[in-house]
């Protein structure tokens, strides 16, 4: 079977939704991050039934960073981070190389270290946006080099890349 994740993250509270069968919620009074990283790890980790085709994740979590099992079997991936932009490194550190598709959304402090993330750079397909777009992306001319994307996305706006 082949699902799609939707997966929304705060401190106290996510929900998992697999678009077909299950919609879950996890609660813990001071941090979700754990319930999530085990519910993950025995449902698409542990089991080869399950064949994961893309997982989107909005995080909320403003206090406690996020937790995925680190090798969850997903080539497509967007992230939508509403919170303190180097969570989203937290998540990146899980997501496995070479991906598919890799879109990430971040509303503050621009993406400076996350493009030197080796997910990003050797993910096939990038997006990357701001969602204030009056802020600066804070990628360098040496860093957009080093992505091997055949195409990457700036705010929406595709830039072939050799």
């Amino acid at each position: 079977m082949t699902v799609s994740l939707d997966i929304m993250y705060s401190d106290v509270i996510a929900t998992i939704d697999d678009g077909i069968n299950e919609k879950v919620t996890l609660t813990d009074d001071t941090d979700v991050s754990n319930k999530v990283k085990e519910y993950l790890d025995e449902k698409f980790v542990k089991r080869s039934d399950v064949e994961l085709e893309r997982i989107s994740i909005l995080l909320l979590s403003y206090t406690n960073p996020p937790q995925l099992p680190s090798s969850l079997p997903c080539k497509s991936w967007n992230i939508k981070c509403e919170s303190h932009t180097p969570y989203v490194i937290n998540l990146l550190n899980s997501i496995p190389l070479n991906c598919d598709l890799l879109g990430i959304e971040v509303d503050n402090l621009g993406f400076g270290e996350i493009a030197d993330m080796e997910q990003v750079r050797t993910a096939k397909m990038l997006s990357l946006k701001m969602t204030d777009q009056l802020m600066e992306f804070g990628i360098s001319g040496e860093q957009f080099e080093k992505f091997k994307a055949e195409k990457v996305y700036l705010n929406e706006h595709d830039y072939y890349h050799p």
